[in-house]
């Protein structure tokens, strides 16, 4: 089915009484406490969630109806195991494809999925006709599915966003000044993850800027290299990779691998290394992974243009479209991005140790306020067969 760029950004949560029934199921969509000792801890102090937060979205001009109720959970586990039972919501909805028939431009729906604050969230697009019959119909759609994992009353919210912008550019707009000042256009050989690169486009006659995400493994066969947004390659393998900006003494290899469903893509390299530009020429080590993010999570992205940035992670989400490729998963943190981002790293930070958590696709808004759309470490490592240089 035909979709546009879009934005929507989403979560859920609910009822105490299912907390207890929920410890052990998990869902491999989101973070696991057996990734690291010391996310254990972070999980016990994730904030406490209740009704409340849909009380007080109720005063958001981009909520179109609330409904349900989010459980009185105190203890960072229990909230921690609550949206993660919830968001297999989304994973069978999007498994079944039981919402499809709604996305835009056959209907409002941008995206869904699982909100930080225990909600489900359900993104139509501002711009749509938006009918009373479309929300019903959804709502029962998720309801019926709530019902199948044992969650009563589900809280869910509808709302509505922009289409998403994906920040990639043309290396064109790139001023020389700032190619000779900016610490991300710097040539680096080795390779490192939060540094500048371009894609060259023959049929064009120019190159997109981007950021290059994390240096890689392909776990087939052991090749070493780096990941890239796919859009900025304007999802084609066989395109020049350069860095940082298209020239001949800049050629490093041509793109071999795209993600499906995914904006990512890998490039065969072996001249890379460990490590993370997190802006002003500063580079640190990487000292592991997270799938993605989890809730009450500040990260950090490093990123061309924008440089260093620190938000929250908001959600994750289905359904969203980038160019016309349809994403599986995608999460988003707050503060905006912009055009030449495309890539970059988005890494957590605990007690000195840098981890990378996903890579750079869009910009857009959630809940009316700007935001970055990541692709999550564990989407881009299972769709392209790789696994982070630690």
């Amino acid at each position: 089915m035909k979709q546009y760029l879009i934005i929507g950004f989403a979560a859920m949560l609910c009822m105490l009484l299912l907390v207890s029934t929920v410890a052990g199921e998990v869902s491999s969509e989101i973070s696991t406490v057996a990734e690291d000792e010391n996310l254990e801890e972070f999980i016990l102090n994730i904030p406490a969630i209740s009704n409340k937060t849909l009380d007080n979205l109720k005063e958001n001009s981009n909520i179109l109806k609330v409904q349900g109720e989010i459980p009185e959970l105190e203890s960072g586990k229990e909230v921690y195991e609550w949206t993660n039972h919830v968001d297999k919501i989304r994973v069978n909805i999007r498994e079944d494809k039981s919402l499809d028939n709604y996305y835009y431009p056959s209907g409002p729906l941008l995206a869904y999925g699982t909100d930080a604050k225990g909600y489900f969230v359900v993104m139509l697009y501002d711009k749509a006709e938006i009918k009373d019959e479309d929300i019903d119909s959804i709502a029962e759609i998720i309801t019926k599915y709530a019902t199948k994992s044992s969650i009563k009353n589900v809280p869910i919210v509808f709302t509505t966003d922009e289409l998403i912008r994906p920040v990639s550019s043309s290396v064109s707009a790139t001023s020389a000044a700032a190619i000779r000042t900016n610490p991300y256009l710097i040539r680096y050989r080795p390779i490192t993850a939060g540094i500048a690169h371009s894609v060259y486009f023959p049929l064009l006659g120019q190159a997109q800027l981007g950021t290059i995400g994390f240096t890689a493994k392909r776990t087939s066969d052991n090749t070493l290299g780096y990941v890239i947004a796919g859009h900025v390659a304007g999802w084609q393998t066989g395109l020049s990779s350069y860095q940082p900006i298209y020239n001949a003494t800049n050629y490093n290899a041509a793109v071999s691998v795209l993600g499906a469903n995914t904006d990512a893509a890998f490039v065969p390299y072996s001249n890379v290394v460990d490590d993370l530009h997190i802006g002003g020429g500063t580079f640190v080590d990487v000292y592991g992974t997270y799938s993605g993010g989890i809730s009450g999570m500040q990260l950090t992205k490093s990123s061309t243009v924008s440089g260093s940035v620190t938000g929250t992670y908001l959600a994750v989400l289905t359904g969203q479209n980038v160019l016309g490729h349809f994403m599986d998963k995608i999460e988003v943190m707050s503060t905006g991005c912009q055009g030449g981002d495309s890539g970059g790293p988005v890494y957590y930070t605990s007690s000195g140790r840098y981890r990378i958590v996903g890579i750079i696709s869009a910009n857009g808004t959630y809940n009316g306020a700007p935001a970055t759309i990541y692709i999550p470490y564990g989407e881009v490592a299972s769709k392209l067969g790789v696994e982070a240089l630690k």
